[in-house]
């Protein structure tokens, strides 16, 4: 990004706040952690709701956070995009098997009940902000 982007999007990023609730976000597992960082196959050991305990593994590109973290991967069990909820994670295990290239359609992270944006979104509608605003 030219630094005069850079310099425009680190400002706004400065303004924007979001309201959030009272409660404290769920630890993320060092293992999950540096997975994330290296771009690494993770084999988890996932409490379903449940309770049955299933074992999958999963190319994880990120994690977005709310009341719950979740982890947003794809899962090579279901051969789909899935957001594990990281307070099921049971086990979790970073291989030495790097993530492949893989386009993931994020709109499928509706199973969750939520409806996941970007910024870039949020400030161009009519969902609450504008650049007028």
């Amino acid at each position: 990004m030219p630094q005069h982007e850079r310099h425009g999007a680190d400002e706004l990023a400065h303004r924007v706040r979001l309201a959030a609730p009272a409660w404290q976000p769920a630890a993320v597992p060092q293992a999950l952690r540096e997975a994330l960082a290296s771009r690494r196959v993770l084999r988890l050991s996932y409490s379903g709701a449940q309770g049955a305990v299933t074992e999958r593994c999963v190319e994880p590109p990120g994690y977005p956070g709310g009341e719950h973290w979740y982890l947003i991967g794809w899962c090579r069990r279901r051969c789909a995009v899935r957001g594990v909820r990281l307070d099921r994670v049971r086990h979790v295990e970073a291989l030495a098997e790097t993530v492949p290239p893989r386009a993931l359609d994020l709109a499928e992270l509706d199973r969750l009940g939520w409806e996941f944006i970007g910024l870039d979104e949020l400030v161009n509608t009519d969902r609450g902000l504008s650049p007028e605003a």
